[in-house]
């Protein structure tokens, strides 16, 4: 457990100094833990990883280039800019559309004489069909448009945020 301890310094430094919080704190220690046991940068934690290649955001300072090389190779993952919410809605299992439609699916349940009456939308997700109504179709389509909104206009305040730091 020392030598783990004594590790995290170095780990954190090359890191690019992310804010260590969970879940960076779990990155840091897996990677000093890996360190301490296979040897200096053997073996790359995934979540250590992915941060130092940019899944996760910016880090604070840019994260040590041999560091970012050997994640690179372990994780056959690239580095990448773009932004968590982005990486998100183009993973299928992730983003705006799906946490929506899990929510319909969810929370809405109809009778059969109210499915027999309606007017119904298919729309496939994971190979999988979801009977909406026309209504519930129309109200998910205006939740994913104001959330895309609020979301690039969250977006603008972070990177206003950010830009005033510098």
């Amino acid at each position: 457990y020392p030598e783990v301890v004594a590790a995290m310094k170095e780990v954190v430094e090359k890191g690019g100094f992310g804010t260590s919080v969970t879940p960076v704190s779990q990155f840091y220690f897996q990677q000093a833990f890996n360190n301490v046991m296979f040897g200096k940068w053997k073996k790359i934690a995934e979540g250590y990883g992915k941060m130092v290649l940019g899944y996760f955001g910016k880090t604070p300072c840019e994260p040590d280039a041999e560091v970012v090389k050997i994640a690179e190779e372990q994780l056959g993952l690239q580095p990448t800019t773009e932004t968590v919410v982005d990486l998100n809605d183009k993973d299928p299992n992730k983003g705006l559309a799906v946490a929506f439609l899990q929510l319909v699916k969810k929370k809405v349940s109809y009778s059969y004489k109210e499915k027999v009456q309606s007017v119904f939308v298919k729309m496939k997700l994971k190979k999988k069909q979801f009977l909406l109504s026309h209504q519930m179709a129309t109200q998910l389509l205006l939740m994913v448009k104001n959330m895309q909104l609020l979301l690039k206009v969250e977006k603008q305040l972070l990177t206003a945020n950010y830009m005033t730091l510098m």
